[in-house]
């Protein structure tokens, strides 16, 4: 299994008596791949193999903001907005091809 690793970095704000608030939240994840399925020539006995060695990065922001407009003494109306942003990167997956190279040759 490879080297795996987690980030997250994240702050609260609350403004004007709990009037205003919100959460902003960065992280970053690095780590092996799951199972990828290759198509590899029947004379090797079987038409696909399991390869799971490589990296993916995962990394991103949430943002979550909520305002208070109307605050009685029995009645609370807000409106919250949130959004986020996600990349997901393949790394270190050339080795891979490679491999079938070579399982080809054998052939």
């Amino acid at each position: 299994m490879g080297k795996t690793g987690n980030l997250n970095l994240g702050i609260d704000i609350s403004l004007f008596d709990n009037r205003l608030f919100g959460t902003v939240e960065y992280y970053y994840k690095k780590r092996p791949m799951s199972s990828l399925p290759v198509a590899i020539p029947t004379e090797n006995g079987t038409t696909s193999m399991s390869i799971n060695n490589g990296t993916v990065i995962n990394k991103g922001y949430d943002l979550a903001v909520t305002i208070v407009p109307l605050q009685h003494k029995d009645l609370r109306w807000s409106i919250s907005a949130t959004t986020s942003f996600n990349r997901n990167k393949i790394k270190k997956i050339m080795w891979i091809f490679q491999t079938l190279k070579k399982l080809r040759m054998e052939v």
